[in-house]
């Protein structure tokens, strides 16, 4: 059956930390999963196969956004296969292409696809590629590349979170030193510290296996005042106990 992972064909790998590996593929169908394995054992590309855990039966629920499998690699190798991706597609013509879903894209919706290659797989980007210049749009790699540094700058400076979210969790801290039922009390405490490290240290990786901060400064100030508010929020606690 595709449901289950055939651990005779997904390599392991072999004395590595497992927690160096990082997400780098979603895959709903086992077939594919499997081909781009090949593909990265046939460039010695070490890397690791799961799949993906459902509660309930799919059969009854369906798999929804859920990939079948997840493939991860280390970071330092994200470059490397997105070059290999590339290589690949760079010797497809539009004729192996015309049936894609892309083909039914504005010339604008294909642009920004360069504009933002951060939010669409490295086939996507070089296919769209290639239908945009049989289409006569004019698109350089410079100028793609151009697009892609920006993006990446961006993403880099890392996201904005509300602060009246960030607030709500401060408060609740506050309000979980003195509210009297134990369980609530702590609870609130806790995920107001569990947020605060996530906003100040969260990190996250960008398209080619970078590590950034996940939020921008200002939210990481916040998160910092949060976490270490809820550590003092929890010595309140213990004491009035």
């Amino acid at each position: 059956m595709d449901e289950i992972l055939d651990d005779d064909f997904f390599e392991r790998p072999k004395n590595e930390d497992l927690k160096k590996f990082k997400f780098y593929r979603g895959f709903h169908n086992m077939e594919e999963a499997r081909e781009f394995a090949a593909l990265l054992e046939s460039h010695q590309v070490p890397y690791h196969a799961k799949k993906s855990q459902l509660i309930i039966d799919s059969v009854i629920v369906g798999t929804g956004l859920m990939p079948k499998v997840t493939i991860e690699i280390k970071p330092e190798d994200f470059p490397k296969v997105n070059a290999i991706i590339e290589d690949q597609i760079s010797a497809v013509a539009f004729a192996d292409v015309e049936d894609h879903y892309l083909n039914q894209m504005e010339d604008e919706e294909l642009m920004e696809i360069f504009e933002k290659p951060d939010e669409w797989t490295v086939e996507d980007v070089n296919i769209a590629k290639i239908i945009a210049r049989e289409r006569g749009v004019r698109v350089s790699d410079s100028e793609i590349q151009n697009a892609r540094a920006k993006r990446l700058e961006e993403i880099r400076k890392g996201k904005s979170e509300g602060k009246t979210r960030m607030a709500l969790y401060f408060l609740g801290m506050i309000a979980g030193v003195f509210i009297n039922i134990t369980i609530i009390s702590l609870a609130l405490i806790l995920a107001g510290i569990g947020m605060g490290y996530y906003y100040a240290y969260g990190k996250s990786l960008d398209p080619d296996g970078n590590k950034f901060p996940a939020f921008d400064p200002d939210t990481r100030q916040f998160g910092k005042l949060i976490f270490y508010g809820g550590f003092l929020a929890l010595m309140i606690k213990l004491l009035i106990f």
